[in-house]
Formats: structure tokens, C-alpha cells, sequence
């Protein structure tokens, strides 16, 4: 806390403040806000609303599809997700080459799952 506000919220202010530019497109200035927390993430994402918002900790340390979906603006590419060790980890050693290849290929589609969303369908909640 600083003062009465949540740190996290006066930068999110400090970030919304800087000049954007154009209104219809992205900021420049984004911010990184993990994915383990849904309730922080849809707090922050409303004062960032033209940010983009790269959002580690999916998978390995716990983030989920609903914080994912907290952390989504209502613009294409205001969301960067990267789940690099949640993809490569192996919790058997001795995995065959085969194994593990099929192992990577079962993550990316479920997180593809995980992540998909219609941008139209975000627009039509956010009202």
C-alpha cells in the first residue's frame, strides 16, 4: 500500500498516463502482470485498458485459463503469453524422443485451448 492505493494501481496510473498517440490503437507502454492471480489481473486490466500486457505464469507456476482471460483487453495483441517451461518440462527422464515430442505437441494444443478467445465475444462482455 501507498497511502490508500495499491502500489501495483499507481503504476498501472503512471503507465496510463503516458502519451499513447493514436486513441484507436495500442500503447506503446505496456506493463507485466502475472497470470496467477484472476482478481488482480481484471483490477489492472481496467486501468490499462490500451496497454499491452505480457502475462507470465501460465502452466509451471500455477496461472490458469481464467487468469488469462483477466489479464484480455478487448484488442488483438494487447495479450502476450509465454509458457516456454510450461511447455518443456518432463517430470520422466527417460521419456523416449517420440514421448516427448507427442508430450509438446498434447501442451500446445491445450494451451491453444487454454488462451483462445474471441476478441468480438471480449468486446460484447466489456459492453
Amino acid at each position: 500500500m501507498a497511502g490508500n492505493r495499491l502500489i501495483s494501481d499507481r503504476v498501472a496510473d503512471l503507465i496510463g498516463a503516458l502519451p499513447a498517440g493514436d486513441t484507436t490503437s495500442l500503447s506503446p507502454f505496456g506493463a507485466v502482470i502475472g497470470a496467477t492471480v484472476p482478481y488482480e489481473g481484471r483490477r489492472l486490466r481496467q486501468l490499462l485498458p490500451s496497454s499491452i500486457i505480457l502475462a507470465p505464469g501460465l502452466g509451471a507456476h500455477g496461472g490458469d485459463a481464467a487468469s488469462i482471460h483477466a489479464l484480455r483487453g478487448t484488442r488483438p495483441g494487447d495479450l502476450l503469453v509465454p509458457v516456454s517451461r510450461g511447455l518443456t518440462r518432463v517430470e520422466d527422464r527417460d521419456v523416449s524422443l517420440d514421448g516427448y515430442r507427442a508430450l509438446i505437441l498434447e501442451r500446445i494444443a491445450q494451451f491453444k485451448a487454454a488462451i483462445a478467445y474471441s476478441y468480438g465475444e471480449r468486446q460484447a462482455e466489456a459492453g
